[in-house]
């Protein structure tokens, strides 16, 4: 068509011009005027499933693009390959960026997930994710499920709603042949993630708000990325003591090279253990085998520090589970001269362990309600595990 009418208003100036319509063989003929701008390290690599990649001394950056494991490159071993760059490097800031995820498995992320938490449990990072409006389908879970382990979400809302319709499946049409896709199942994740509560059929939105700006664009800049580098409030907080929940790590971690045994149970009833959780197969294994148990049936407690009276118990619980001889340990000091100050379900516990190189006493006493730090826990286990 010709005479093409098109309004244009800028602010409060209004223009009409006309056009012509042009076909396809003069298009290929005009000269293009193309925008060249420096492009960002975080522009999305259209050529990776997944990759990481610093950005400065402090900040390890993960762009995960969909929702599948690479053939080449397995989420374990890739998770693997962050732990080891953590540890080498010391980032204490990560950043996971599914901005550009459509979707896909949202089980296939949980090692990366399961390593992040667990670093940003013990203080050792600072875990941020970006969501955008093309994060959906199972990307979107995922971007619930690091809510719910603490991370910071930043960027804009998703494009998808919190609680929605998946697993597509595929039926043809019988005499047009068409492939019609359609969804099988709804998604109500507010019944099995705590962050997901306050949403229904509503984007899943960030606690930081940030558009791509113009600028920032133009300049080769990614808004959001620039913020969470200048960001000096978020820091790590180091945590100096062991938890509950960490300590059921430990001691699943131990039994599993003990026994070759693997244990994955989801069944627990327990309010403060996320279903997302690295440390919650370990609880569930611990509680099953009453080596630790909750304060009722709906709390665990995963965040309280031990005191050494209860972690001998729970020694002492676990060495009964292996199966383990504990009457002929060696003393050095047989007198605990604050015995009568334990709590009578510790003091068999204290009077097997204490005195020995496993809980030494300090000038003559054991302090059962001495908070256990990391370094005095890895001490004591390293002496545990030398018991025959």
């Amino acid at each position: 068509p010709e005479n093409i009418s098109l309004g244009i208003k800028i602010g409060d100036k209004e223009e009409n011009i006309k056009l012509n319509a042009v076909n396809s063989k003069t298009m290929k003929s005009m000269g293009l005027v193309k925008l060249e701008r420096p492009i960002p390290e975080t522009e999305k690599d259209r050529s990776k499933i997944y990759f990481f990649k610093p950005l400065d001394s402090s900040t390890l950056y993960i762009q995960y693009n969909s929702c599948r494991e690479d053939e080449n490159l397995p989420m374990e071993t890739f998770a693997k390959q962050v732990e080891d760059a953590l540890n080498e490097k010391g980032y204490d800031r990560v950043i996971l960026d599914l901005r550009y995820n459509g979707g896909g498995s949202d089980g296939v992320l949980i090692p990366l997930m399961n390593t992040l938490e667990e670093k940003y449990r013990k203080g050792e990072i600072q875990l941020y994710t970006l969501i955008g409006s093309n994060t959906f389908s199972s990307a979107l879970i995922n971007s619930v499920m690091l809510k719910d382990i603490g991370s910071i979400m930043v960027g804009t809302p998703t494009g998808g709603s919190v609680d929605h319709f998946g697993e597509v499946d595929v039926f043809e049409l019988p005499n047009s042949k068409i492939k019609v896709q359609y969804s099988n199942k709804f998604f109500d994740l507010s019944t099995l993630l705590k962050s997901a509560k306050p949403y229904d059929v509503e984007p899943f939105k960030p606690d930081i708000l940030l558009d791509q700006t113009r600028e920032d664009y133009l300049a080769g800049k990614d808004t959001a990325v620039e913020y969470i580098l200048n960001d000096t409030k978020n820091k790590p907080i180091i945590k100096p003591n062991i938890t509950r929940a960490e300590l059921a790590v430990e001691l699943g971690r131990d039994y599993a090279k003990r026994t070759g045994k693997t244990f994955n149970s989801l069944q627990h009833t327990f309010e403060d253990v996320g279903r997302v959780s690295y440390f919650m197969p370990y609880v569930v294994w611990a509680n099953d085998n009453k080596i630790m148990v909750g304060q009722d049936e709906k709390t665990f407690l995963p965040d309280k520090e031990l005191t050494k009276g209860e972690l001998a118990v729970v020694l002492m619980r676990y060495a009964d589970l292996i199966q383990l001889h504990l009457n002929n340990i060696t003393k050095n000091q047989k007198e605990i001269l604050d015995i009568n100050t334990i709590k009578p379900w510790q003091q068999k516990a204290v009077n097997t362990f204490g005195g020995t190189n496993i809980f030494p006493l300090v000038n003559g006493k054991f302090n059962p309600d001495e908070i256990v730090s990391r370094e005095t826990f890895e001490n004591i286990f390293k002496e545990f595990k030398e018991l025959k």
